[in-house]
């Protein structure tokens, strides 16, 4: 709030009894004045501000030109003293001291401002205005920032072109309470702002006020301008712009993992914002986290939403990696599974379908190729990625994350629910298989195709992941054409499952029910797909409705016969018992002939119907039509095994 300023004592002595601020400009002021001033601070006990520019002391008597120096001289130490008693009192606030003169174009003196910057201690002073004449007062000045520390509020005026000052003053109110700088007109050069420059760097609290200047130099004015325009920001701003960034939290978060030390109070820190006080001890991370961050909680705390990963964020350095990416691939460098599961949980609660994106087994570009890239040569994981293997097995259904998204058909939607769930349980059935000693995978051949399992599991995953991505793509706007392309997806699964190597007896638990779920899916998505068709074209469903229209009608005329029907027949039974034994021995004709007939007939075998579409090629392992194809243990087919000879089943 603007302090008013008066051009008469009166005026400004009634506002400070009033308000406790005295405010002259561009006036007189008298030593009787300065007296009587002095006599009311001294006896009051409330805070107070004073507001002197533009103005001239005026000693008891007239100063004429013909007066003795040493009387002259005496009514300028009166004044001056005077006015330092006045301003030496503790019960001020604010100071504000700009272009004070004695009599016409005399000035206070250096002994003066040395007086008043060297002996002055205000507990309360909050506010200094200054207008420094002589940069022989900058040591003083120095050492009045140092005698009063609860100063806020620093405005300052140099009459003069600094060397080196600004520098030394930048560096003083770095770790100081101060939060508004305002320089005023003073002159600065290259030097200068770039010692403001940083004193933004480490101060966000701190409100600058950069002097208008006009610099010939396009440099130096490249550099004011720069300067004017980021001390124009608010502080919390500033801190979350330039501190807060993505770059620079990822740089805490890999210190951090470098030195063994997990991520796990870095996401605690993160996640426990915002916070009810404005204290933060950033426990078990301190020593990595910027002096700047523990100066500034208060500013954490309100941009609480930007001190967090973007997990999904492309690196700056590497387009094609996440920020996710880079500290898992940290995490396994410094084998540190712990962290790769609390990375995971993160991005998973950020964001589900970037969860399902950075896990998607064998996709270029995943952060874990989980059946590939960490299996040493006995196919075991190391035990520090155990852990991690156990929790992608399970959260696999989170890797389909726009699986819910088919739910509208039913059908459709159990089928590939059985497909998934089949796929999950294989899952788990290859992680045990994969713990079963040496020995135990050579007796069953389990070693012999536990990785081609692996790949197979793989590829069909992806299959159904593709296939659901496509069953559910927002920027096709035709649901029938998605569950065309849906269909697309998943259709050759079915002949590569039924053309793989088996196991013992020609058969496979993955392969078999990947071949059974996919005829069935088939089937149920091309009906719903003629359905969708139908429903989508205004004239296709018009004629639908007729013939929806025209099977209501047929039905009903149908229930009308057969009550008919079943009324006569009930009257057929009242009849005669002589009747219906004559009608026992009456010979009743056939269509097929006599029994005999029947009996001379060859048998005919009834026709199997075949498969439609790619099914047509593909039969299930259990349709071979003779033993020898089927392939005998011990032998080989392209259908059966290289193992087949006594290896166990999968």
């Amino acid at each position: 709030m603007p302090i008013l300023t008066f051009q008469t004592f009166d005026d400004a002595w009634d506002e400070l009894i009033q308000t406790g601020h005295f405010s002259l400009n561009n006036a007189a002021l008298s030593l009787k004045e300065l007296y009587q001033l002095y006599g009311y601070v001294k006896i009051c006990s409330a805070p107070l501000s004073i507001y002197l520019c533009d103005i001239r002391l005026i000693p008891t008597h007239t100063i004429k030109s013909d007066m003795p120096s040493d009387v002259l001289t005496q009514a300028i130490n009166t004044l001056e003293q005077t006015l330092l008693n006045l301003l030496n009192h503790d019960r001020w606030q604010l100071i504000q001291l700009n272009k004070i003169e004695l009599i016409e174009n005399l000035s206070l003196s250096d002994d003066f401002y040395y007086n008043f910057l060297s002996t002055s201690y205000h507990s309360n002073l909050k506010k200094l205005n200054l207008y420094l004449p002589k940069a022989s007062l900058e040591p003083y000045f120095m050492q009045f920032l140092k005698n009063n520390p609860e100063l806020e509020t620093l405005a300052l005026d140099l009459a003069y072109e600094s060397n080196g000052f600004i520098e030394e003053l930048a560096s003083s109110i770095t770790n100081s309470p101060i939060k508004k700088l305002d320089l005023g007109n003073t002159h600065l050069d290259s030097n200068a702002y770039n010692a403001l420059d940083s004193l933004l760097d480490n101060n966000y609290y701190l409100q600058l006020s950069v002097p208008n200047a006009d610099h010939e130099n396009e440099e130096l004015h490249d550099r004011y301008t720069q300067l004017a325009q980021r001390a124009a920001k608010k502080g919390h701003k500033r801190f979350r712009e330039e501190q807060l960034t993505q770059h620079k939290l990822l740089i805490i978060a890999e210190n951090v993992l470098r030195q063994k030390r997990g991520l796990t109070d870095f996401f605690k820190q993160c996640n426990n914002l915002p916070m009810t006080t404005d204290r933060m001890d950033f426990d078990g991370i301190s020593e990595y986290v910027p002096q700047v961050y523990k100066k500034h909680p208060i500013y954490i705390n309100r941009n609480h939403r930007a001190f967090r990963l973007d997990w999904l964020m492309p690196l700056d350095f590497d387009q094609q990696k996440t920020v996710a990416h880079h500290l898992i691939d940290v995490a396994i460098e410094m084998k540190d599974g712990q962290t790769i599961i609390a990375i995971l949980e993160e991005v998973k609660a950020q964001d589900e379908e970037g969860f399902a994106t950075l896990l998607r087994a064998g996709e270029e570009n995943s952060a874990l190729a989980i059946f590939t890239k960490f299996d040493n040569k006995h196919n075991r994981p190391p035990s520090w990625l155990k852990p991690v293997k156990r929790y992608i097995e399970q959260h696999v259904k989170c890797l389909i994350p726009r699986f819910e998204k088919l739910s509208s058909h039913q059908d459709l939607y159990r089928l590939l629910r059985e497909f998934r769930d089949h796929l999950t349980n294989y899952l788990l059935t290859m992680d045990e298989r994969s713990e079963w000693p040496a020995f135990l995978k050579f007796i069953t051949g389990i070693s012999a195709h536990l990785k081609e399992r692996k790949d197979e599991w793989d590829h069909a995953f992806k299959t159904l992941v593709k296939a659901v991505d496509a069953g559910t793509n927002s920027e096709q706007p035709l649901v029938s054409e998605r569950i065309r392309e849906l269909r697309q997806y998943i259709l050759p699964l079915a002949y590569q499952s039924n053309h793989v190597k088996k196991g013992w007896g020609n058969s496979s638990k993955l392969n078999d029910g990947n071949y059974r779920y996919v005829r069935n899916v088939d089937r149920v998505a091309d009906d719903l797909r003629i359905q969708l068709t139908i429903q989508e074209d205004p004239e296709k469903a018009a004629m639908q409705a007729e013939i929806n229209a025209l099977k209501a009608t047929l039905k009903e005329k149908d229930e009308i016969i057969k009550a008919k029907d079943a009324h006569i027949e009930s009257l057929e039974n009242g009849a005669s018992s002589s009747y219906s034994n004559n009608l026992r021995h009456t010979k009743s004709p056939t269509f097929y002939g006599s029994d005999s007939d029947l009996a001379q007939r060859p048998l005919q075998k009834k026709p199997t119907p075949s498969y439609v579409g790619i099914f047509a090629s593909v039969k299930p392992p259990f349709e071979s039509s003779s033993e020898s194809e089927r392939g005998s243990p011990g032998t080989y087919s392209p259908t059966t095994s290289s193992w087949g000879g006594g290896s166990y089943g999968d």
